[in-house]
């Protein structure tokens, strides 16, 4: 009884080291797609639990409800079959598929389950020398493309002064808001 044990006591669930989770991934971009479909599918079943149906029972409004449920359904759709397309497609192991699966339909599920999915993808990226350049812009995150386009199309601020003439006094700045009407003389 007194005994230690000198091997590590076996984890039960997605974390189980399998062939498929310790193979290169095949298609990292879709594991990246996976991750930001999970955070966009827990994101809108939050919209509904916390948002919508509060709307429907406190302020009688079940329009709210059905707007935003049908939209939650296409999107947990879409996830589980991405989950499912996923298995051949990154490949992911069929705990971390049955995982995703049963995620999907439990409150804060994808974001539970998207950080061993994260984790996967680090792995993979590091085990690969670091982060893979993007094959395309298309590849890139959004916010990064944005950034870059900002960079390269936007001239300093001194260049903007030094191409603009400068405006004449005499003239009154462009009233913004309400117009104000005169009457015209007798």
């Amino acid at each position: 009884m007194g005994e230690k044990r000198d091997r590590p006591m076996p984890t039960i669930g997605p974390m189980t080291s399998s062939p498929a989770s310790s193979a290169p991934l095949r298609d990292p971009a879709y594991l990246r797609w996976l991750i930001w479909m999970g955070i966009v599918e827990g994101t809108s079943t939050l919209v509904l639990f916390f948002v919508a149906m509060p709307l429907k029972y406190l302020a009688d409004m079940p329009l709210a409800v059905t707007i935003v449920g049908s939209l939650h359904g296409l999107l947990f759709i879409l996830y589980v079959g991405m989950l499912l397309f996923g298995k051949g497609r990154v490949p992911l192991s069929t705990g971390m598929t049955l995982w995703g699966l049963v995620g999907s339909v439990v409150p804060f599920g994808p974001f539970i389950v998207d950080v061993p999915l994260y984790r996967m993808l680090k792995a993979s990226e590091a085990g690969a020398g670091g982060p893979a350049e993007p094959l395309s812009d298309r590849d890139s995150p959004p916010s990064r493309r944005l950034a870059d386009l900002a960079r390269s199309r936007i001239p300093p601020r001194s260049a903007i002064d030094r191409a603009l003439p400068a405006p004449p006094s005499s003239v009154d700045p462009p009233v913004i808001g309400r117009p104000t009407y005169r009457r015209p003389p007798p």
